[in-house]
């Protein structure tokens, strides 16, 4: 498959084998994105596949664990997120070209939402619960027009990325609950 863009050429390709049947890896000439499938609330696959977004606060650093198989920070410093959100932005607004290039294609609105969902908001809201309560008023708003944008092209509403981080927060907060054996639940209990 290939999209035209003024001066290069972006090819998709496989990047590499995904590791479960229920992912696929596709790369773009800038990035990588992952494609999962997510049946039964169980993301474990898709988790395994997808490493943490090369965007990084000022002072953090992502370094693989081969032991335990996972991601993790390094080198905590300072805990400023202005350069992972413009980072987002910058990537979201790389892949809005995409989302309109499928408009001018003719796909009809719910495609360009499961698109937009997939490919744009997916950037847009990795990590969402960690930076975006420390984000300013200016790159909240910068991050609402990304959103904006992609409204105009897709001709339905989106939700915000105050909606995405609060629903998310609900979510988070609702598995722990539910989990008798996390830190947060235990502590929740004796508080109450």
């Amino acid at each position: 498959m290939l999209f035209f863009q003024p001066g290069k050429v972006n090819t998709l390709s496989a990047a590499r084998a995904a590791n479960f049947t229920s992912c696929l890896i596709v790369k773009f000439v800038d990035d990588t994105a992952v494609v999962g499938r997510i049946a039964n609330n169980d993301e474990s696959d898709y988790r395994q596949e997808t490493p943490p977004s090369p965007c990084t606060s000022e002072g953090l650093r992502w370094k693989w664990s081969p032991a335990s198989g996972t991601w993790a920070y390094t080198s905590l410093t300072t805990l400023t997120w202005s350069k992972n959100t413009s980072c987002l932005i910058r990537k979201a607004h790389q892949r809005l070209y995409f989302l309109r290039r499928l408009r001018r294609a003719g796909l009809g609105s719910s495609v360009l939402t499961s698109f937009y969902r997939c490919v744009v908001e997916s950037v847009l809201s990795s990590c969402i619960i960690v930076w975006h309560g420390s984000c300013s008023a200016a790159e909240k708003k910068a991050l609402q027009r990304v959103v904006k944008a992609a409204q105009r092209t897709v001709g339905r509403s989106l939700p915000t990325t105050m909606d995405i981080y609060t629903s998310r927060c609900r979510k988070w907060a609702s598995c722990i609950m539910k989990d008798p054996t996390h830190t947060a639940h235990r502590q929740e209990a004796a508080e109450h």
